[in-house]
């Protein structure tokens, strides 16, 4: 894994630091010499394509599919554009009651 990390003390920068994800993170600047290093998160986690050996970045992934979905999706249409599935004669043999419902629901 490839980590970033940045000083408090004096912003020194340390950037693609190659370290196992079992390893602890570093806390000594090699610059001021303190121990006020922060590892920075940086970007998305990867994955590996099945049947390749493709890597992708699985934060751009869901960023296209969010994106896909938003310009696919239909915007929602208020209640008051609802139409039910009755028809008049069907309504005007239905009860006070049921006339309620199917206001409510739309359906019989």
């Amino acid at each position: 894994m490839l980590y970033d990390y940045k000083c408090t003390n004096c912003d020194n920068t340390l950037i693609d630091v190659s370290q196992k994800m079992r390893d602890p993170p570093l806390v000594k600047c090699p610059e001021c010499k303190k121990k006020t290093l922060q590892r920075i998160i940086t970007g998305g986690c990867h994955g590996f394509v099945k049947g390749g050996s493709t890597q992708i970045d699985m934060g751009r992934a869901r960023e296209d599919a969010a994106k896909h979905k938003e310009q696919s999706a239909q915007p929602e249409k208020p209640w008051y554009h609802k139409h039910g599935t009755a028809s008049s004669e069907d309504i005007n043999k239905m009860t006070k009651k049921q006339k309620a419902e199917y206001i409510m629901k739309g359906k019989k």
